[in-house]
């Protein structure tokens, strides 16, 4: 519980100094109740949206879908 709060100071600290106002949680750690639940918690209470996984799995099975999302953005990004 305590790893889960940590992570969640880290993503808000980081998200302040980018200025990003969602923050995800992904990975075989988001099928992790207490972790996820402790991350959640901290970061909707600091003011941040939080994105959690409803149609897609978490784990592996849905880790290329994130990365495919995460290189659209790049793309635009630098284009």
């Amino acid at each position: 519980i305590e790893m889960g709060r940590v992570f969640g100071e880290v993503a808000v600290e980081i998200a302040k100094k980018t200025n990003v106002k969602k923050i995800g949680l992904t990975g075989g750690v988001a099928y992790n109740y207490s972790f996820s639940k402790v991350i959640k918690t901290y970061i909707i209470n600091e003011g941040f949206k939080f994105l959690e996984h409803e149609r897609v799995a978490p784990g592996d099975a849905g880790i290329s879908i994130g990365q495919l999302i995460g290189g659209l953005f790049q793309y635009i990004k630098n284009k």
